[in-house]
């Protein structure tokens, strides 16, 4: 399989092997190492942990007998069978080479686990990005006395399209008391888009500190996303606010 994650032959090559599984316990003759289910269901597993690359966890208790005294096993990404012993002893056998009534155990094991992670994977790819919302503040050409010269505030979206992007900054000063909000929206704001939003100056006496920015918006599937975070006036780099859908 490529690893190209656009390939939309995957979510056929899940099917298949969710059809598979649901036939594991009427292969009889998947207990011959001869049997083309099983050089099937092998080449599906390979072909997918060769995608996925992740160690596939196994459930001791329902491994029975054959597996019993080890401390864990699992399926690592080139398909090796691993068991830890209890006193620390490690093992990998090929899923391939298995015995044919070890095989059957470890499969019924195996896909339904693989088929969880893969299934996740398509599904992430499949799904539209969420927003990544970043702002910078930065001081003007004429200085960083912000009770003179307004400073400059920039935000972009890294990730998915957001729209109805709503956006409330407020002043935090060094005594510890808030500025009124400035807010603005709705916007929206394209895949590697930023835009200035224009702050007043800062009239107050006291020197702010740090800027409090609340955020919410919608991705293009309807899902809405807040965030809010406070960054020091002091830090001019990019700062990313993390956002969530709760």
């Amino acid at each position: 399989m490529k690893e190209d994650e656009t390939d939309q032959s995957k979510p056929g090559v899940v099917d298949n092997l969710a059809r598979v599984q649901a036939e594991l316990g009427r292969l009889a003759k998947l207990a011959s190492v001869e049997s083309a289910e099983r050089e099937e269901l092998v080449a599906m597993i390979k072909q997918l942990q060769a995608w996925v690359k992740s160690e596939v966890k196994l459930d001791l208790a329902s491994l029975g007998q054959a597996f019993s005294g080890d401390k864990e096993v699992y399926l690592d990404p080139e398909c090796n069978l691993v068991i830890v012993e209890e006193g620390g002893g490690v093992a990998k056998k090929p899923l391939d080479l298995l015995d044919p009534a070890l095989f059957l155990i470890v499969a019924r094991e195996v896909t339904p686990r693989l088929l969880k992670i893969v299934s996740a994977k398509v599904t992430a790819i499949m799904e539209p990005p969420k927003p990544s919302i970043r702002v910078i503040l930065l001081a003007g050409k004429k200085g960083s006395d912000f009770r003179k010269h307004r400073p400059h505030f920039f935000i972009m979206n890294s990730g998915g399209t957001a729209q109805d992007l709503g956006i409330s900054v407020r002043p935090r000063y060094s005594v510890g008391t808030y500025g009124r909000p400035k807010v603005f929206g709705p916007l929206k704001l394209a895949p590697n888009q930023q835009t200035e939003l224009v702050l007043d100056k800062i009239k107050e006496a006291d020197v702010f500190t740090s800027l409090l920015v609340e955020l919410a918006c919608k991705a293009p599937d309807g899902r809405t996303y807040r965030g809010r975070a406070t960054f020091s006036v002091e830090n001019h780099q990019w700062q990313e606010i993390a956002l969530s859908t709760s």
